[in-house]
Order: C-alpha cells, then sequence, then structure tokens
C-alpha cells in the first residue's frame, strides 16, 4: 500500500506529465514543415501509401533515421498531414519525462526523481524537439530506455534498446558509449561481470552502428552526408552545453541572465561547496556529455567539414539528471529558488517559440505571388524543395514538378534553390525576378 508521501508524489509526477504534453502539443501544426521535416513526411508516406519505390530507395538516402520512418508510415495510415507528421515525436517525448524521473530515482534518490521530470517536462530543447517531425525525440527516448536497462540489470532489453539506438539516430549513441565505458572501468576494477555474455550482448548494438556508417559511406556515390551546416566551434559546443536545457538564451537577454544567475552560478557553486557529498554517479551524464561532445568534434574533424550537431536532444536530460544529483543533496529552499529561476527562463524562452512561430515557407509562397501573374505556372527541379511548398501551401495548385521540354508552356516562373543541383533550365532569365536570404531565387522563364 502506497504512503501518503508515495501518493504525494506519484500525483506530483502526474501533473508533470500532463503539463510536458499539453507544452508539446501547443501549437503543434502552426508552423511550417521545414525541409527536413518535409523529407521525413514525405518518405514516410512513400512507405506507408504505394509510390512505385521500394523500402530501400526511400530508406537508403538516410539510414540512421530508418526506424523513425517506418514508425512515422504507420502514423500516417491513421492520422493526417503535419498533425500525424509530429504526433510520433510528441508521443515519445512525453514518455522521456518518466523515464528521465525513473533514472533519476536510480542515481540520486526520489528528490532526484521529481527534478529530473520537471527540467524534462519543461526543458526548451525536449519541448521543440518533441515537435519536430524527425528522429531526434525518438533517439532519446530509445537511448533513456537503454540506459535505465542497464542500471536495473536487464541486460537483454538493455541490448534490444541499445541497438534500436542508432536506428533513430545516430547523435544518441554516446548514451550507449557511455554505459560500456563504465561498465569496463567495472571490469579493469574486479567488479562481477559475466563478461563473455557481456561481449555477446554488445555485439548486435556495434554490429548495427557499424553496418549505419558503412551504410553512410557508401552513398557518398549518390548522395551527401551533410546538408551544409558549419562545424561547431569551441565557443558553439560551450554556448550548447549550457543552453540547450532551456533554449538558446542570447548572453544580454533577461532569459540568459536569469538562467546564468540563478541556475548554471548557484549550481557551480553547490558543487564546490558540497564536492566531498557529491553523488559518486554524477560521473555517469559528466561522460555522457564529454562521449557526446567528443563524438561531435571528431565528427568536424574527420568529416573534413560541417556536421549536424545541434540535433542531440539527449544533451539535455544529461544536464537535468547533472542538475538533479547536484540539489538533490541541497536544502530545501535553495532547491526551490534554483528550480524557480529555471522554470521562469525556461519559460521565457517557450514563450518566445510559441509566439514566433517558423512560416517560412508559406511567407515563400506570399513572396512569389506578388510577382507571379494570373494563372502562371510555377515549376521546381530540386525535390525538397518543391516538397516543402506543396506540403506547407496544399492550396496551391500552380505548384509543379517541372514537366518535359515539349509540355512546358511560353512562359512560367522558375523556383531554385542557389547552389543546388539540378540547374534552372536554360530558357530561365538567370537574372532573379526575387530572391531572399536563404538564397532561394526566382526566375522568369521563356520558351522561344
Amino acid at each position: 500500500m502506497l504512503t501518503r508521501a508515495a501518493h504525494k508524489r506519484l500525483w506530483l509526477l502526474t501533473l508533470l506529465l500532463l503539463i510536458g504534453f499539453a507544452l508539446r502539443l501547443h501549437n503543434l501544426t502552426v508552423a511550417n514543415l521545414d525541409i527536413d521535416e518535409t523529407w521525413s513526411y514525405v518518405n514516410s508516406f512513400y512507405l506507408a501509401y504505394p509510390s512505385g519505390y521500394t523500402a530501400v530507395q526511400i530508406l537508403a538516402p538516410e539510414p540512421n533515421n530508418a526506424l523513425h520512418l517506418f514508425l512515422l508510415s504507420l502514423f500516417l495510415r491513421l492520422l493526417p498531414g503535419a498533425f500525424a507528421a509530429r504526433w510520433l515525436s510528441v508521443v515519445v517525448g512525453v514518455l522521456t519525462i518518466p523515464l528521465a524521473a525513473r533514472i533519476g530515482f536510480r542515481l540520486y534518490g526520489r528528490r532526484a526523481a521529481l527534478i529530473s521530470a520537471l527540467i524534462v517536462a519543461l526543458a526548451y530543447a525536449p519541448v521543440t524537439f518533441s515537435q519536430i517531425a524527425r528522429p531526434y525525440a525518438l533517439a532519446t527516448m530509445l537511448a533513456l530506455l537503454s540506459l535505465l536497462f542497464w542500471l536495473e540489470k536487464r541486460a537483454r532489453l538493455n541490448m534490444l534498446a541499445s541497438a534500436l539506438v542508432p536506428l533513430a539516430h545516430v547523435g544518441a549513441i554516446p548514451v550507449v558509449f557511455a554505459q560500456d565505458a563504465l561498465t569496463l572501468w567495472g571490469i579493469l576494477r574486479g567488479a562481477r561481470v559475466r563478461k563473455l555474455d557481456w561481449i555477446i550482448r554488445r555485439v548486435p548494438v556495434y554490429a548495427m552502428l557499424l553496418l549505419l556508417v558503412y551504410a553512410a559511406y557508401v552513398r557518398l556515390d549518390v548522395h551527401v552526408i551533410s546538408s551544409g551546416q558549419t562545424a561547431p566551434t569551441p565557443t558553439d559546443l560551450l554556448d550548447h552545453a549550457l543552453s540547450v536545457i532551456n533554449g538558446g538564451f542570447a548572453p544580454l537577454t533577461a532569459g540568459g541572465v536569469l538562467f546564468l544567475l540563478g541556475v548554471v552560478l548557484p549550481l557551480i557553486g553547490l558543487a564546490l561547496l558540497n564536492r566531498r557529498k557529491l553523488p559518486v554517479n554524477l560521473r555517469l551524464p559528466l561522460l555522457w556529455i564529454a562521449l557526446t561532445y567528443a563524438m561531435l568534434i571528431a565528427g568536424a574533424v574527420f568529416s573534413n567539414g560541417p556536421i549536424k550537431w545541434l540535433h542531440i536532444s539527449h544533451v539535455a536530460v544529461a544536464l537535468a539528471l547533472l542538475m538533479a544529483g547536484i540539489l538533490a543533496q541541497a536544502k530545501r529552499r535553495i532547491v526551490y529558488a534554483v528550480l524557480l529561476a529555471y522554470c521562469l527562463a525556461s519559460a521565457a524562452s517557450l514563450l518566445s517559440f510559441y509566439v514566433h512561430p517558423s512560416l517560412y515557407w508559406s511567407d515563400v509562397r506570399a513572396e512569389v505571388e506578388s510577382v507571379r501573374q494570373a494563372d502562371e505556372p510555377l515549376y521546381l527541379q530540386q525535390p525538397t524543395i518543391l516538397w516543402s511548398l506543396q506540403v506547407n501551401n496544399p492550396d496551391a495548385p500552380y505548384i509543379n514538378q517541372l514537366p518535359a521540354l515539349a509540355d512546358r508552356p511560353a512562359r512560367y516562373l522558375y523556383l531554385e534553390m542557389d547552389g543546388w543541383m539540378p540547374a534552372a533550365p536554360s530558357e530561365c532569365n538567370p537574372e532573379p525576378l526575387w530572391v531572399n536570404s536563404s538564397g532561394l531565387r526566382l526566375l522568369d522563364c521563356h520558351l522561344e
């Protein structure tokens, strides 16, 4: 039978789940699907319904997104449009809240469980990544599931969850690396581990990871590995480490100052003052964060250029566990003060996110229509640009794939992303009618 204190904790956790769910659901379909989300949506739709493409053709361009595309295709059979595309991320994003609470409990106790749940429910990165039709929330949930099974010594379930992590997104694999590094450290220090069983259970995990790495490099012949983002600088990485848990505050904003003075500095002070009393298990989130950023830096160096370094919402959970571990030993008044400052800072960041949703592709359509003549068609060749415009503007039937030369009208408009292939047809005037800051160019085309 549950005690009164246990009932209170259960109700608090339920309340945090409801708040986390409401934040992840709010304005879910208001923002446009961006290029990457559109790619996931269209290819999942091709998996869900006959399209003329095989599953291998659909999954090959982004092999470490395979699990997300498959699950999303199931959702698209039941729900329509942008809501379905993002609903999967909402579901797995909400599941990270109790998982973080359970992990916090296993590492640091009951108080840390509630602190972890509070932070993950309200934190900017977990909330906003749960509104993106991409695999990042799914990868974070699987990584936490893998970590929980490792802490609870459920070896077979840990093997399964760990093997699924790279299938969702390879960016979450440092969580698995941290588990194995600590297991190896324990073996070296004489911990009782059935070494052969452990090695056998790690084989599927790393076999899956190596297979995906191989597939990624094989596709160099037909596809690029990176989307063109710049490699993170040391300053970028430090800023990301400090801000991803509640949002990328500019240093001099009210939210940024509040987060620095009310959360970061008190936590550093508590850690220094109570360093002898800090839980030994703090090494787990610290190692998790260190391995993540080591992987990102190595990726930036060895890939000879850019990598997708912001897609690591699991770091927010690692930082939440780090905060929970430090605060679990603090006096109650200090805990309340730090969490209040954190909640206010996070609320400021989320408010900005909700008030200014991205309407990029709707704005592009409005700009195009400002120079388009009545009944004049708009053609594109670059698939992701075409899909993004069509998905976000379903009531604009004049946006279509460029037809064969014999089927083109005497005059039409052509939209392209500067520098992307294929290039504009030869009948298009290279001087754009309109160009935006992203490099989208609207060309006037005439057939003689």
